[in-house]
């Protein structure tokens, strides 16, 4: 009887519970999670896939003025780089913020925006390190590569989950 009595409370104490107002909260399920990943990984526009991503350096040559030109100084996981770019990475934001992070790991905040109808070159704006105009050779899910035409380098980076 003890035992009926005890799962009987049990019972009603988590229907009260139930019924209690509470704040509201969204939850986060797996079936969320995997919906924000499919829509994240398969908007195919370019600012789709630039933006709300961390992307790292992967690759830079220097130099670089086209395609068979330039001077490899930095592969990710090589120990002959002649630069350090391991702490360098950016995050392009839809409203036209960016984050940037240089080789010592330090933020700097930037503006971006593209420049043209093609969405094909942006320039990235800072107000302690100035104007930099760029164009993207290729650009999917996972990769972005660069022609930095300020710096006339070669920015090879990928996306850093």
């Amino acid at each position: 009887m003890k035992t009926l009595l005890s799962g009987s409370l049990l019972f009603v104490s988590i229907v009260i519970i139930s019924c209690l107002p509470s704040c509201t909260k969204d939850t986060v399920t797996k079936e969320t999670i995997i919906d924000t990943l499919r829509t994240f990984f398969t908007d195919s526009s370019t600012l789709g896939r630039l933006t709300g991503k961390q992307w790292v350096l992967d690759t830079v040559y220097n130099n670089y003025t086209g395609p068979g030109t330039g001077t490899l100084v930095y592969a990710r996981g090589s120990a002959s780089n002649t630069l350090n770019f391991d702490k360098v990475r950016t995050i392009y934001w839809l409203g036209g913020n960016q984050d940037g992070f240089n080789s010592n790991g330090a933020y700097y905040p930037y503006t971006w925006h593209f420049e043209g109808t093609d969405s094909t070159t942006f320039m990235s704006s800072s107000s302690t390190l100035g104007d930099f105009h760029a164009k993207i050779l290729r650009l999917d899910a996972t990769h972005l590569t660069v022609h930095d035409l300020t710096n006339h380098a070669l920015d090879v980076q990928i996306f850093k989950p």
